[in-house]
């Protein structure tokens, strides 16, 4: 996978000490992360390595973590909008594979509401629903019914 993230000085630093301590780049993170857990951009670097190994649940958690440490941090919002065009390449592959019927079945499991709305081929309303549970581990009906702030 060929992810398009800009190469930092940061991301650079965590290669050679991943280099030098014989472990990989997420590992290297990870132990700075359990010295340092408020770094934003150790959070930021882990989600994208966590997005190359296509571990994106964890890159997505990664990334706000830095977003929330880091609010006005440009870098922070732009590990993000990698992360989640990475989530949509991902959705767009298993489409390909299981068959857009597939997954407005496996939205039927998951958002009967939302899924009764949609046609089994409306590949852009029935993607966007996924994404939105992956996402936020609520259903689409939930968020039109209450709004993102009742629960």
């Amino acid at each position: 996978m060929a992810l398009n993230i800009k190469n930092s000085a940061v991301e650079e630093l965590a290669e050679e000490v991943a280099r030098l301590a014989g472990e990989t780049k997420t590992e290297a993170i990870r132990r700075a992360l359990a010295e340092q857990p408020h770094d934003p951009q150790a959070h930021a670097l882990l989600g994208l390595c966590l997005a190359k190994q296509e571990k994106l649940p964890e890159a997505q958690a990664e990334v706000e973590q830095a977003i929330t440490l880091a609010p006005d941090w440009d870098h922070a919002h732009y590990c993000r909008s990698v992360v989640l065009q990475e989530r949509r390449r991902y959705a767009d592959a298993e489409a390909a594979a299981r068959g857009w019927p597939s997954l407005h079945a496996e939205l039927r499991r998951i958002d009967p509401a939302t899924a009764a709305r949609l046609a089994p081929a409306d590949a852009q309303r029935i993607q966007r629903a996924l994404e939105v549970w992956r996402l936020s581990g609520r259903p689409l009906s939930s968020w039109h019914r209450c709004g993102p702030r009742d629960g």
